[in-house]
């Protein structure tokens, strides 16, 4: 069961609240903005993945991996890229590796949005699938899947207000920003066959700009920011309990420097390795 929520919080927190190819660390001279009146920054960046604690009852004693993320400025949409190369090391010995790959393309006005997800574990594809999802200004969305093999495709409801996770972080700072410290949503990004989760994140006291830095001298983390806690409920489950929480150390441009995944029996720790911009789209064409 946590490979599931695994796929989630690795796939869906960092842009989520979550994550494209190697490459070297730079310090960049100049000054970074975010684009087209967004509180988001395009970046692309490679965290470390480590075991962080574990309970012997969840059989893991060890954990080690990367995961690429890139978040780009498609002009008229928000483009996401994600890699994610994870190996579990188990208490009887054996190893489990897994890797996800995630595409997402998120329209600016949030009301349409596109994805595509491949799941392996050991070097087989264990799923692959494509969808698109709709959320009008007002009423009742929907998200459609396409499951590689399957004939039949899956929708499902998504309830008023549903968000898309680049509408949501943007949201969620934009409040920040003005003294807000909660804010609970519905959030769909496609990561798992199903509908949105509910989504509750709690904002922590601010941090200054000089805060000390994970990478010195990087333009992308000269900024202040927040810590703040996402706790993720999926509706079909009911009561008070979320499924599983990441904790994250955001910068106020949406690039987060260290998160701490929380499945309840482990615990996995990302650092940020490496950072860079991404190149500028053209949108004059």
């Amino acid at each position: 069961m946590y490979g599931r929520y695994l796929r989630i919080a690795l796939m869906s927190c960092v842009v989520g609240p979550f994550l494209g190819a190697g490459f070297s660390v730079a310090v960049w001279s100049k000054p970074v903005v975010p684009s087209n009146g967004s509180s988001l920054v395009p970046h692309a960046a490679v965290y470390r993945m480590e075991l962080h604690s574990a309970r012997s009852s969840s059989g893991i004693v060890g954990a080690s991996g990367t995961m690429r993320y890139t978040f780009e400025d498609g002009c008229t949409a928000w483009k996401v890229k994600t890699r994610t190369d994870l190996t579990l090391f188990q208490s009887q010995g054996d190893a489990v590796s897994s890797s996800w790959d995630f595409l997402s393309w998120e329209s600016k006005d949030g009301q349409s949005y596109r994805f595509s997800v491949q799941n392996m574990r050991d070097g087989e594809v264990l799923d692959a699938y494509q969808g698109e999802a709709r959320m009008p200004p007002a009423g009742v969305g929907s998200a459609l899947f396409r499951i590689e093999g399957d004939q039949q495709d899956v929708v499902f409801d998504l309830s008023p207000g549903t968000l898309f996770p680049a509408a949501h972080t943007d949201l969620l700072f934009r409040q920040a920003r003005n003294g807000g410290r909660f804010l609970a949503r519905p959030v769909f990004d496609g990561s798992i066959i199903g509908p949105a989760f509910d989504l509750s994140a709690a904002v922590g006291n601010p941090f200054p700009d000089q805060a000390s830095s994970v990478l010195p001298g990087n333009a992308l983390l000269k900024g202040g920011g927040w810590p703040i806690v996402m706790a993720f409920f999926n509706p079909a489950n009911g009561g008070g309990v979320p499924d599983f929480e990441v904790s994250l150390r955001y910068r106020n441009n949406g690039i987060a420097e260290s998160l701490l995944q929380n499945f309840g029996t482990f615990s996995l720790r990302g650092t940020l390795v490496e950072l860079h911009p991404p190149p500028a789209p053209d949108c004059a064409l």
